[in-house]
């Protein structure tokens, strides 16, 4: 294995002279380790990641020797320090590192397979067998012809927690667990190890409160005994036993210890007895069994001394029920189907098995369904007990005395002693009392050892006391956040609310609403980089950008951290911060500065450099995948969560807003789009406008506008990028965050730069003044991250590359009221210079309309087109005198470039803007005047029309298209005549002088046919099967020439006639009016294919003899 630095060179080789065919290696990062397995000597071999060293050949300390076989795969989980190794028989074994040694390890678990898919069999010869990724108690193997899953037979941990004192495991196959203890305490392991069921152990650690650190993870080792995996025939050295491990989160709950606090009475308490006695007890004075059986919480009976004979009753049986260990107590009223009465059975289960038993039933024959009392939510438990029709009737009650049942028909006189009644029904009331309260709860403090029902506060819990870094706590047990963690508040006691008395720097007034500094009037810009106020945000633009690029400039450590140090990726940078090492931290460093909202409020991860465009799954920018860390060393064994769903930081969802690439499409191109591979960045972006011959990857506009496009040609290119596409599009362009304090009542200007320090927008408006806005407020201008803007949809024909011609800019206005369906009162105008990327696009005031002031619809998640209804927008502001181009771009000005191009648009609602090429049908629906050919007469505007695809083609293109039709048609037609000439003559010579002759009869006919028209003669038909002269070859030509002219210009009706009249016999066209001369017509040219054929032979025979 080669190890190449950042400048290509080789640093040094790992393996080289001791591995001979390498077939698998896995990294251990946190050692910082590689294993290296070799097919040919089927070692394993360790090596330093660093430098290369091999630190030597692993040594396996078999349990038994059917485990010494062919390795075809390994992999290392380094939070447990197991490596596993897969056999060419398909069996797994875990081996554990020795403690005297880092290449020696030892067998601890041999695990064995079931099969989910039964079509593969591990014991046939396989060549190639690939273990991959362990998850959720499974894993991946993959073969050569197929990938299986398999699940772990055998004993498993799903989860550890600690709850009421106790550390419950809840797994698989956990009844032959023996041991439990913290991997850090080996002498103290747990102890009243309880085993609930087969999925379900716990046990007590002492002084647990006072070991462990709240919300740290600690790691549980299960013990298992010799048998209760597999045979075992060695020493009882506990390396050899089979064992688990675990992770349990640790959170305190700011009791003391061996008590436990209840949620909803608020309390610390902790079990008088954790065994409590169920007796059953038997009336002796009863005559017959009907009421004489009842069943008590409590180790005795009864006490009736209303007769004085002494007891009445006598305890017939009793259980005991471990309430420490199972918390639910179930009652249930059954049913003796001998005797027909009613009794009630009580017993416990587990708090995890709730749910899962309450339709089991605890009696043969069941009175009504079981009813569950989780003791851990209560502090008192009454009893009531009373005889009815039906026999015992038992009453369970957590909280109050229980009303008396009408049907016992008595009134209580005493809770605590039996009572009899006029009926002589009995009723037993008992209060039966399991906790004790103990001291207050002591969450984010320290519990004074003088006074342990008082708590001291700490002032940053750094975890001892139960707390987060940097929160301020408050209240008798400290669980209530001060004001004062509320930077700028203050806790007013009268209210128990929070005031905001933050102090400003000069230059700044207080924002009340949100306890804000902003900038005033005299200096109303905040610079981004130092956060000082100033009086014109150029003076912000110089600094800014020398900081902004100062790691963009180190192209191998693009990533600022806020310890002021550039590093290669996040993760570096987070390692960096003493703090982020047990606090959850932005990729940058900062802490979460909204703990409800941590990721958006965090800085958006800035994108590669051009130079290193490779975004790994650690975060960081390569040149290249093969520069990249192994997706093995950070998927498997660091992140919980999935491959595909890991965040450009490389952490884990939920991901910080982001620019550049994702880790599915790595692959920054120039222009800022997203590839899979280089290959994809080099695909020019071109269409045509047919679109049977698209070539491009992307869904691109498809309409021919001669207006927009330099060429009218129909198969013109459309939208060709400039610099085969290298060009940075408009959309990637980013604005510099802009925070500028605005005066209300009159007209303000606020410019808005790039990143390079380039104009990019301005925006100008009129603020009203308002009850909380009387003089000022704020405005804020902010870049959108890349990852957002790839989530927004367009229409169907369009896209990022074709559809946004400007940056786009998050416009708000925080603190100023708006209408009740979000829109100003006032019109705004937005200034932005248009951007054009494509050679053959042309923007110019006779265009512009084909583009509009777009906008995100934050509800549909679309791009729209701002419509204004100015009906709604009355008001005085200077910017409504365009009202009539609300809806419309306007063309501003130009600078020498014609494509970069100043335009205006105006909106009511602030959200995020740039300049949008309209959807198809608004993109052909104006004309060169820029008027609306349809206008959409509902008044809904262009965001109703955006996806409409319907295309209003103009009428020159129509026009120009059927010429061309008629005039290919008309080719078609001489060419074939032409041909099909040439076939029958069988020569040119031939074919030229029949059209000689032919020249010759339509010449002599014109004398003919003159007189003919004199006469008013006709022909024959006798004379049409006569040898035909010129002349009467020239009139059929003429009159079919004349009939084809008629024919297009007829009506229907004539032509109706012409198609009838076709049929007459010839004789009847001597009587025919005028009307009837253009039938003749018609018939001579029904006969013209005959006269024809005379005609050529004629000339045929006529050649022949001149020959």
């Amino acid at each position: 294995m080669t190890v190449i630095n950042q400048k290509d060179e080789i640093q040094f080789t790992i393996g080289k002279g001791i591995i001979n065919d390498p077939i698998d290696f896995i990294i251990n990062s946190i050692d910082n380790q590689i294993f290296i397995l070799d097919n040919a000597t089927n070692t394993i071999n360790l090596f330093n990641l660093n430098n290369g060293n091999n630190l030597g050949e692993i040594s396996f300390q078999l349990q038994n020797e059917n485990e010494n076989e062919k390795i075809n795969s390994i992999t290392y989980e380094p939070s447990h320090k197991i490596l596993y190794t897969l056999n060419k028989n398909g069996v797994i074994i875990g081996f554990k590192k020795n403690s005297n040694g880092i290449t020696t390890f030892k067998s601890i678990r041999k695990l064995q397979l079931q099969l989910f898919d039964e079509t593969f069999h591990p014991n046939i010869s396989i060549n190639y067998l690939k273990i991959d990724i362990l998850f959720n108690n499974s894993i991946i193997i993959a073969s050569e012809n197929k990938i299986e899953i398999f699940k772990w037979v055998g004993p498993s941990i799903t989860n550890i927690q600690f709850i009421y004192n106790r550390i419950e495991i809840s797994g698989n196959g956990l009844t032959n667990v023996s041991l439990v203890y913290f991997e850090n305490d080996k002498l103290n392991p747990c102890t009243d190890l309880y085993f609930h069921y087969d999925k379900l152990i716990s046990c007590k650690y002492e002084n647990i409160k006072s070991k462990l650190k709240t919300n740290n993870n600690y790691q549980i080792n299960l013990i298992f005994n010799n048998n209760s995996i597999e045979e075992n025939n060695n020493d009882n050295d506990e390396d050899d036993i089979k064992f688990l491990m675990g992770n349990l989160l640790f959170i305190n709950d700011g009791c003391m210890e061996n008590y436990i606090y209840d949620e909803i009475n608020l309390k610390c308490k902790k079990l008088n007895n954790s065994l409590i006695t169920i007796s059953k007890c038997l009336n002796k004075k009863e005559s017959d069994n009907f009421n004489k059986t009842i069943t008590m919480i409590g180790e005795t009976c009864p006490n009736s001394t209303d007769d004085g004979d002494g007891d009445d009753w006598e305890q017939i049986s009793n259980s005991t029920i471990n309430i420490g260990l199972n918390k639910i107590l179930r009652f249930q009223k059954c049913w003796d189907e001998k005797l027909m009465y009613r009794f009630t059975e009580i017993d416990s289960i587990p708090t995890i098995e709730s749910n899962l038993i309450l339709k089991n039933n605890n009696c043969k024959f069941t009175f009504d369904e079981p009813i569950l009392i989780d003791l851990q939510n209560i502090i008192n438990l009454y009893q009531l007990t009373c005889f009815d029709l039906y026999g015992t009737n038992n009453i369970i009650k957590a909280s109050g005395i229980p009303m008396i049942p009408y049907t016992c028909n008595i009134s209580l006189t005493n809770t605590n002693t039996t009572n009899t009644t006029k009926n002589e029904d009995l009723i037993f009331l008992k209060n039966f009392q399991p906790w004790l309260i103990g001291y207050s709860r002591c969450l984010h403090g320290i519990r004074l050892k003088n006074d342990l029902d008082k708590c001291q506060c700490n002032s940053n819990s750094s975890g001892d006391g139960g707390g987060d870094g940097g929160d301020i706590w408050i209240g008798k047990q400290c669980d209530r956040q001060s004001c004062n963690s509320k930077v700028g508040y203050e806790l007013v006691p009268s209210t128990g609310q929070c005031k905001c008395n933050k102090k400003c720097n000069e230059n700044e007034v207080l924002e009340p609403i949100s306890c804000q500094c902003q900038c005033n009037i005299s200096m109303p810009f905040r610079c981004p980089d130092s956060n000082d106020c100033t009086n014109s945000f150029s003076n912000c633009l110089k600094s800014f950008i020398s900081k902004q690029n100062r790691c963009d400039n180190l192209s191998s450590k693009p990533f600022s951290c806020v310890n002021g140090n550039c590093y290669s990726s996040p993760s570096e940078c987070l390692s960096s911060i003493p703090e982020c090492l047990y606090k959850k931290c932005c990729w940058n460093g900062q802490p979460y500065p909204n703990p409800k909202s941590p990721t958006s409020s965090c800085l958006t991860l800035p994108s590669c450099p051009n130079i290193l465009p490779y975004r790994c799954i650690d975060g960081s920018c390569k040149l290249s995948i093969s520069q990249c860390i192994s997706k093995t060393l950070l998927f498997t064994h660091h992140t919980p969560c999935k491959l595909n769903d890991l965040c450009p930081d490389g952490t884990c969802p939920p991901c910080s807003n982001y620019d550049g690439c994702s880790i599915l499409q790595p692959i920054q191109c120039l222009n800022g789009e997203c590839k899979n591979n280089y290959t994809q960045c080099q695909l020019p972006s071109l269409i045509f406008g047919n679109s049977s011959s698209t070539t491009t990857t992307t869904t691109i506009n498809l309409l021919k506008n001669n207006d927009l496009l330099i060429s009218s040609s129909p198969i013109s290119f459309l939208f060709e990028p400039k610099n085969n596409g290298n060009q940075l599009l408009p959309i990637y362009i980013k604005p510099i965050k802009t925070i500028v304090t605005v005066e209300t009542g009159i007209d303000k200007s606020v410019k808005v730069y790039n990143k390079k320090g380039e104009f990019t927008a301005e925006i100008n408006l009129n603020l009203p003044s308002t009850e909380n806005n009387k003089k000022q407020t704020l405005l804020s201008i902010e870049p959108v991250s890349d990852s957002f803007l790839r989530s927004v949809g367009f229409s169907k024909n369009l896209s990022r590359e074709n559809a946004i011609y400007s940056s786009v800019l998050n416009i708000t206005l925080p603190f100023y009221p708006t209408l009740p369906n979000g829109n100003f009162p006032f019109i705004v105008n937005i200034t932005f210079k248009m951007i054009n990327n494509f050679k053959n696009l042309i923007i110019s005031k006779d265009t512009i309309n084909n583009f509009c002031l777009g906008f995100i619809n934050i509800k549909s998640n679309q791009w729209e087109c701002v419509s204004i209804n100015e009906n709604n927008n009355n008001n005085d502001n200077n910017n409504n005198n365009n009202n009539n181009n609300n809806n419309n771009l306007i063309l501003s000005s130009s600078s020498n470039d014609r494509n970069e191009i100043i335009v205006k648009g105006f909106t009511n609602h602030f959200t995020c803007f740039a300049v949008l090429l309209r959807g198809s049908s608004d993109f052909l629906n104006f004309n060169s005047n820029g008027v609306k050919r349809n206008e959409n007469s509902n008044g809904s505007g262009e965001s109703n029309q955006y996806n409409n695809l319907s295309f209003n083609v103009s009428p020159s293109i129509i026009i120009g298209t059927i010429f061309a039709v008629i005039g290919l048609a008309i080719i078609v037609v001489i060419i074939g005549v032409i041909y099909l000439s040439l076939k029958k003559h069988g020569s040119w010579e031939t074919m030229k002088n029949v059209f000689i002759e032919r020249l010759k009869y339509r010449f002599s006919s014109s004398s003919s046919s003159s007189s003919s028209k004199k006469n008013k003669s006709t022909l024959s038909p006798t004379q049409i099967i006569e040898p035909i002269n010129e002349s009467k070859i020239e009139k059929c030509l003429s009159n079919n020439n004349n009939n084809n002219n008629n024919n297009n210009n007829n009506n229907n009706n004539n032509n109706n006639n012409n198609n009838n009249n076709n049929n007459n016999n010839n004789n009847n066209n001597n009587n025919n009016n005028n009307n009837n001369n253009n039938n003749n017509n018609n018939n001579n040219n029904n006969n013209n294919n005959n006269e024809l054929i005379v005609d050529i032979n004629q000339n045929n025979n006529e050649i022949q003899n001149n020959q």
